[in-house]
């Protein structure tokens, strides 16, 4: 495992972005404030563990001590101990990966999505009928 951190300042172009998640052995995200935080989807989609903060999207995105960690915002301890946790222990950061690829694809996946905004429109209907 390689033990080096990599802060990114540069804007990535979309089409770059699995090359780089492939790169990674953990996704962090430690915002303060985040509307929905779809970096975090593709990096779980991609099977990496995240280490996020207890807002917005994230929380509902990352199952703590599944598929990550949340943490509240504004905790640098709290994050820096997660990730050298996940860091340390290849076993549960590869738990974590298939986790966070399945919860990803199963829950998050368009084809899913899409039902269900279908099954709400039909329910619509039928009340407004």
């Amino acid at each position: 495992m390689n033990t080096n951190v990599k802060f990114i300042k540069d804007t990535v172009p979309n089409n770059e972005m699995p090359e780089l998640y492939a790169e990674c052995d953990v996704y962090a995200q430690p915002s303060i404030v985040e509307p929905y935080g779809i970096a975090v989807l593709e990096a779980m989609a991609c099977g990496k563990p995240v280490v996020g903060t207890i807002v917005g999207g994230i929380r509902d995105t990352v199952m703590s001590g599944v598929s990550g960690f949340l943490v509240p915002p504004a905790d640098p301890e709290q994050i820096a101990a997660c990730l050298l946790k996940l860091c340390r222990d290849p076993e549960l950061r590869k738990d974590m990966s298939q986790a966070a690829k399945q919860r990803a694809t199963q829950f998050f996946d368009i084809r899913y999505i899409a039902s269900k905004y279908l099954t709400e429109i039909k329910s619509l209907e039928r009340d407004n009928i």
